[in-house]
């Protein structure tokens, strides 16, 4: 095997104008072999065309995964495996089971690496699906020179780890993730960061990145030093403690998304997300944060 093609679908026509980098396969360019050439097909930023390839590896959500299930056909009619991963792959695997040669449960982390050599051996698995262990995203590499040559937001995306501390009703993230999380150790991240040119924003990808508050305090300490400015989704009850907040502002916070949802308490405490009122009403909260960044 010597070429493997990444495919990100895209969603109705059009290109969107502010299309992110698909993280995940900066992700599986690190841990594929140097000696296989890779490309990445992302939908939303280019035009698909088939390319000859001996292995293909989409990545599908729930509103991508009926043109992710063409693009499968597409390729398997001309004989090329194809593998199948991502959220929707999932939580309804074995639809997706239907349209792809092998299909990936949970993060690709630990899993791709074996898919490859599979593959290489012309065994591929039909299922592969190895857990979510304690320590899934240690050492974890991005390569992002996938990226290359393509029109994409003008954002760094990097990721902390996985998982959420809260099971909201609506979110898909418990129901993918359950109650495993994990984080990668301060300092990759951290070294991670230093290599990223500096004139872009940072986004943490991740659902919440609040998940321990000894872990959270650990990473923006290791943030600090790069004077780096970043953004973040974060649980709402960050704002019931001015350390932390203090902490995300000299670490180089300037902006955070938080889910609200509801003003109305009941529809909160229907969704299991009745904790969103811990840090005070949302106006309070809102003027809270507001204030940290005249500080």
């Amino acid at each position: 095997m010597r070429h493997i093609t990444f495919i990100r679908p895209k969603l109705g026509d059009g290109a969107p104008a502010d299309a992110m980098t698909p993280l995940v396969f900066a992700l599986l360019k690190a841990a594929t072999p140097a000696d296989i050439d890779t490309v990445l097909i992302d939908e939303r930023v280019e035009p698909y065309a088939p390319v000859p390839t001996d292995l293909v590896a989409i990545s599908a959500e729930s509103f991508t995964a009926r043109r992710a299930y063409e693009i499968a056909e597409d390729y398997r009619s001309r004989g090329v495996p194809v593998v199948m991963g991502g959220p929707h792959v999932t939580l309804l695997p074995e639809e997706a089971a239907q349209h792809a040669d092998s299909i990936v449960i949970g993060d690709a982390d630990g899993q791709w690496e074996t898919i490859v050599e599979d593959a290489r051996k012309g065994m591929l698995k039909k299922r592969y699906a190895n857990g979510f262990a304690a320590n899934r995203h240690d050492g974890t590499r991005f390569d992002r020179s996938v990226f290359d040559g393509k029109k994409y937001a003008p954002v760094h995306l990097v990721q902390v780890g996985s998982g959420c501390r809260f099971a909201c009703e609506f979110c898909s993230i418990h129901a993918f993730y359950g109650e495993s999380r994990a984080q990668r150790p301060a300092h990759e991240v951290a070294a991670e960061i230093a290599t990223l040119s500096p004139n872009r924003l940072i986004f943490f990808v991740d659902d919440n990145l609040l998940w321990h508050r000894d872990r959270f305090v650990t990473l923006m300490h290791a943030l600090k030093p790069l004077k780096r400015m970043w953004s973040c989704q974060i649980s709402i009850d960050v704002a019931r403690d001015d350390e932390l907040l203090d902490l995300m502002r000299d670490a180089g916070c300037r902006l955070v998304l938080i889910g609200l949802e509801s003003l109305n308490r009941d529809n909160l405490k229907r969704m299991h997300k009745n904790w969103n009122n811990v840090a005070g009403e949302y106006d309070e909260v809102v003027e809270k944060l507001r204030g940290l960044g005249q500080r």
